[in-house]
């Protein structure tokens, strides 16, 4: 591919006043899809408005997937989103609406398996031809030059890179996650190497890069050989709105609760938490009637009976499964400690989306994770306690000294609750985004 970045490209209607310029956003993942891919898109298009930026959504209609959170489209109500068709496997591999019924580890696994090998970067490739000529009639129609795209699924980069090239656009390219190039992420070196040619091409041909974490970004930096000055860190955040909506308990709970909220999986697996939680009920026995665990979120890949059996914990737990996003927010203020999980041989540049809304709820955390950046960020905001993943005592004596504290009403956080928090307001990480767009529109390399 020859084309030289920067050449070629169109001019853009001259802003006057309250002008407002045009953005296409592409995202597979947008509301009524929930969990937490959703979020970062629809929150930077329900704010960029505010910064001049008037978003065009496009995104993919109905498929089958394992959480919808219809609540969420009611503040995007003056954004414009459009639909289009796919030929999305999960449409085909699995029949029932619900991804999440009857066996869903062998379900998934299977699926997985068939999609790496099947398809690259990944099944979502088979949307582009619906997305391709959707957003190339909304280009047309629309006089828009700037594209967004975010990924996972990688697809949405492989779709910007080609109208990039086409178009003549700019573009901007989001990475919420590091791109899968790791023999334990492929089936074989074809499919790595194919991969790599795909992310080097996206690499090259970006106008600007927008990346979650610094470690991802770091890496990008390193194998694009662009200029840092072309990478913004935007991590994930918190909408203070939502918190805003959400009611702070008038009385004390009757229990101390231990929360966790957001997807279990082999990765945020709390088989660490509850082998020290069986081992702290073993030191002091009493706590089994002054506290009270609660799951928030979708299970998937792990075997939550068995480790709640093995521990003889299930009169302690409950479990709730996936509510819509308002719903968890409130949770989070009725929570007493907040739980994150990541185990000992997590990446250290690995933040979950969820911790930023534990930040934002000003609750005290337990974090039962490796060091690396969760942990650095828990410490810096001084929000509870770090507790490394295979140390069960440090686990257990934390969790007896945090039901202690409850019951004196000695539970606190280190310092005010939104001080430093800025940076993770999802209204300011919209400014942000309108700031690189608007340097794009003007052409200020």
């Amino acid at each position: 591919m020859g084309f030289r970045r920067g050449s070629n490209l169109r001019d853009f209607p001259k802003a006057n006043g309250n002008t407002m310029k045009n953005v296409l956003m592409i995202s597979y993942y947008f509301p009524p899809l929930g969990l937490g891919g959703v979020q970062r898109p629809a929150k930077l298009a329900k704010y960029l408005p505010q910064f001049g930026w008037k978003p065009t959504v496009l995104t993919v209609k109905t498929v089958t997937y394992y959480g919808y959170d219809p609540t969420l489209l009611d503040e995007l109500q003056n954004v414009e989103i459009v639909r289009t068709g796919s030929l999305d496997p999960l449409r085909v591999f699995q029949w029932r609406k619900n991804i999440s019924s009857a066996s869903p580890r062998i379900g998934e696994g299977l699926y997985r398996k068939f999609s790496n090998w099947v398809f690259v970067p990944d099944s979502k490739i088979l949307w582009l031809p619906f997305a391709w000529a959707t957003a190339s009639r909304l280009m047309n129609q629309k006089q828009i030059w700037v594209l967004w795209t975010t990924a996972p699924p990688y697809s949405s980069h492989v779709l910007g890179l080609g109208l990039k090239l086409w178009k003549k656009s700019f573009w901007i390219a989001d990475f919420r996650d590091d791109w899968p190039i790791s023999s334990s992420q492929v089936p074989t070196s074809f499919h790595r190497h194919f991969h790599d040619w795909l992310l080097r091409q996206v690499l090259t041909h970006a106008d600007r890069f927008t990346v979650v974490s610094q470690s991802i970004l770091s890496r990008l930096h390193q194998k694009s050989q662009r200029p840092l000055a072309h990478f913004l860190f935007l991590p994930n955040g918190f909408d203070q709105e939502d918190f805003e909506k959400a009611v702070f308990p008038k009385r004390k709970n009757p229990q101390c609760i231990f929360l966790y909220c957001g997807t279990l999986n082999p990765i945020h697996s709390p088989e660490a938490f509850l082998k020290g939680m069986g081992l702290a009920l073993q030191i002091a026995p009493a706590l089994r009637s002054q506290i009270r665990i609660l799951f928030v979120g979708k299970e998937t890949g792990i075997d939550l009976d068995a480790m709640i059996a093995q521990y003889s914990l299930g009169c302690c737990i409950e479990r709730m499964g996936y509510v819509p996003h308002q719903e968890s927010v409130q949770k989070l203020m009725e929570a007493d400690v907040l739980l994150l999980f990541l185990p000992a041989w997590a990446d250290s540049g690995i933040v979950t989306g969820k911790l930023y809304e534990y930040l934002a709820s000003g609750k005290p955390i337990l974090a039962i994770v490796p060091p690396g950046e969760a942990a650095r960020m828990v410490a810096q905001w001084k929000r509870g306690e770090v507790v490394h993943p295979e140390n069960a005592e440090q686990i257990a004596q934390a969790i007896i000294r945090w039901v202690n504290d409850w019951k004196k009403d000695a539970l606190r956080i280190g310092m005010p609750r939104w001080e430093g928090l800025e940076i993770f307001n999802r209204k300011s990480q919209a400014q942000k985004l309108a700031l690189l767009l608007d340097s794009l529109s003007s052409r200020q390399f």
